[in-house]
């Protein structure tokens, strides 16, 4: 492929400094923001045309900008030139785990992998628990990265898959094949355990120096290289079993067991060295253990997520010994990361703090003792949520609001995402430049909304901002038409019956029947029950005029509906003189399974000027199970 070369300006914003990497697919290279006072290193991911498709590419950015995690990359922009895709994210300089084992001679020290092992284990618990739950589908030693600062992250998200939604992870064939699940070989779906999976052949890899062999559980133990410990053994091999079922079930267990194996080591060398060594040995060893151990950044302990404005709290967790001779000198600082030079926030003398973040963005939080920091630095991540009325109106329009909202300041603005999922899993996505979306609801159920924000600081770079997944919005409200009296030309709640029929209904066939058992909202419904024939329901007939809107709606509830079962609302037009059909019939369609409770259906149709019909209304429902049907309604919208 065609390289960058070095000055190249991409979309008036970047500058290209020299190439990264390159692949088969893609080329990364490090690149500056313009118009920036210092240098901002950012990496530029680019596609060239025809060597991925625009979906699979739309996919990584879909998937990175939905998630918010100080061991993922950020993405800041992405953008079409010249026929190519280009996605800018965090330039992380540093050195794979791949490069680090062949630098160490082919294989890491045991307490060092079971140190990566956890720290990726970390990242697929948020990346699995994420409402998206996304399966990275290519966890290799080559695609975690050690930074600067010895932070781990996990790269290229080009094959990953977010299993809700419409997550078939069969038909993409990026995987290493060294390090990926049977069941991707296969090109069969793949869930969370394949990444298990694949964890297990990059602790392999980290032990031995090679990608695991098929007979892994002779030579994994064995003195090719340093042996490796039973337990860990134990691990790995759960990990590659070829059945997905014989695996761990998630990596929380995962982690877990790695944890606790990690306790039982230290405490295993604990008692080792009590019983092989004399007193002044053990307190010659523990004086050396407590120096090479100890830390030299101490951990920051509380909230990672806030809302503007509300009280976060944090504290350094020093030993007490320490505390009473040190906490004088401490002095905490906060920087907003688009803008580190200046703090935005210090505190003195003090272990612990609680502040107010003023407005949504990444803040880095670090206690410093004198010159020099002795704290972790820890990122705090300032979002903003969703606000939904308590009662929303189907195929009304409804404002959704971004709280809390937060003055602009000058050289600082926003824009917000909007991802709306619905009740089948399917997300929509909107932008807006203002803190307010107006949005309708296209069908009943539940509904998830999750918002982000682009901050965007005058002469400096972007940064997205994501509501943790916890903090996603729910329309649990079943939404619903109100109709009003006045329209109203025909109402059924089929509380009283002739000839066992509902009044003014003609139930067809088997398996139709009025059932005077407890409603939507009173007694009486239509009931059909494993009804495979449409030939089969219940029908009423009503006049309309012509040049008249009318809204019918019914509510539906299922009990043991089989899968691809349906529920139908159908309207047919006949014509007032003769039996022909003035114009095509409509219906909707619902596709609910399993057991559902009152759901309602909404059907909207326009009579030309000059054209009335006697209009045939239908109930019908298709497939195993019960479907009970109540509280039906004609209106006129002639207003």
């Amino acid at each position: 492929m065609s390289q960058l070369s070095r000055g190249t300006i991409l979309q008036d914003r970047y500058r290209i400094v020299g190439l990264q990497a390159e692949g088969g697919t893609a080329s990364v290279y490090l690149a500056t923001r313009l118009g920036m006072e210092e240098e901002v290193r950012l990496a530029v991911k680019q596609f060239p045309a025809g060597t991925v498709p625009p979906a699979e590419f739309l996919n990584e950015v879909r998937v990175l900008f939905r998630l918010s995690h100080p061991n993922l990359p950020k993405v800041y922009d992405f953008f079409q030139e010249e026929g190519h895709y280009f996605l800018v994210t965090d330039f992380v300089d540093g050195q794979t785990l791949a490069d680090l084992v062949q630098a160490r001679g082919g294989s890491l020290d045991e307490d060092e992998v079971i140190e990566h092992g956890l720290a990726i284990c970390a990242i697929f618990r948020y990346l699995h628990e994420t409402p998206e739950r996304v399966v990275h589908r290519d966890l290799k030693p080559g695609n975690l990265m050690l930074d600067a600062d010895g932070r781990l992250k996990l790269i290229d998200f080009g094959i990953a898959r977010a299993l809700r939604g419409d997550g078939d992870t069969r038909g993409v064939h990026g995987f290493t094949e060294s390090f990926s699940s049977p069941e991707q070989r296969l090109n069969l779906p793949a869930d969370e355990r394949s990444d298990i999976y694949s964890f297990g052949g990059t602790l392999y890899y980290l032990l031995r120096g090679v990608p695991p062999e098929q007979e892994f559980r002779r030579t994994l133990g064995g003195t090719r290289r340093r042996s490796v410990s039973r337990g860990l053994q134990r691990i790995v091999r759960r990990c590659l079993e070829a059945d997905p079922e014989a695996r761990f079930p998630s990596f929380a267990e995962l982690e877990r067991d790695l944890q606790a194996y990690r306790r039982l080591r230290r405490t295993t060398l604990g008692r080792r060295l009590k019983a092989g060594v004399g007193l002044a040995a053990v307190a010659l060893l523990a004086l050396l253990v407590r120096s090479v151990l100890a830390p030299t950044e101490f951990p920051l302990i509380g909230d990672s997520h806030a809302l503007p404005g509300s009280r976060v709290a944090m504290h350094l967790a020093l030993p007490p010994a320490r505390l009473a001779a040190t906490e004088p000198r401490l002095q905490w600082v906060i920087y907003d990361r688009q803008l580190p030079g200046e703090p935005v926030a210090t505190f003195q003398g003090r272990a612990a703090i609680s502040f107010e973040p003023p407005r949504p963005g990444i803040y880095r939080v670090e206690v410093r003792d004198g010159d020099r920091r002795i704290s972790e630095v820890r990122e705090l991540v300032v979002y903003q949520v969703v606000s939904v009325p308590a009662e929303v109106l189907l195929g009304q329009s409804v404002s959704l609001e971004v709280s809390p909202q937060v003055p602009e300041s000058p050289g600082r603005s926003h824009r917000w995402r909007w991802s709306i999922a619905d009740p089948q899993g399917q997300t929509v996505e909107r932008v807006t430049d203002v803190p307010w979306l107006e949005y309708r609801f296209p069908a009943a159920g539940r509904y998830q909304i999750n918002l982000a924000v682009l901050v965007r600081v005058e002469g400096a770079f972007d940064v997205m901002v994501a509501s943790p997944p916890d903090a996603a919005r729910l329309v649990e409200t079943v939404l619903y038409h109100v109709p009003r009296p006045e329209r109203i030309v025909s109402r059924s709640g089929f509380e009283t019956a002739e000839r066992g029929w509902p009044v003014n209904w003609t139930l067809v066939g088997q398996g139709v029947v009025h059932d005077p058992g407890e409603g939507r909202g009173g007694p009486g419904t239509v009931r059909l029950t494993d009804v495979l024939d449409e030939r089969i329901y219940a029908i009423t007939t009503l006049p309309a005029e012509g040049g008249s809107r009318y809204r019918v709606t019914v509510w539906a509830r299922g009990r043991a509906v089989a899968p691809l079962g349906q529920q139908i609302l159908e309207v047919q037009f006949r014509s007032m003189v003769d039996d022909r059909f003035v114009l095509p019939a409509q219906r909707v369609t619902h596709a609910r399974s399993a057991d559902f409770e009152w759901g309602q259906m909404s059907l909207e149709f326009a009579l030309p000027d000059g054209v009335g019909a006697n209009l045939e209304l239908y109930l019908k429902a298709l497939g195993r199970g019960t479907i009970w049907f109540d509280d039906f309604v004609v209106e006129v919208l002639d207003d």
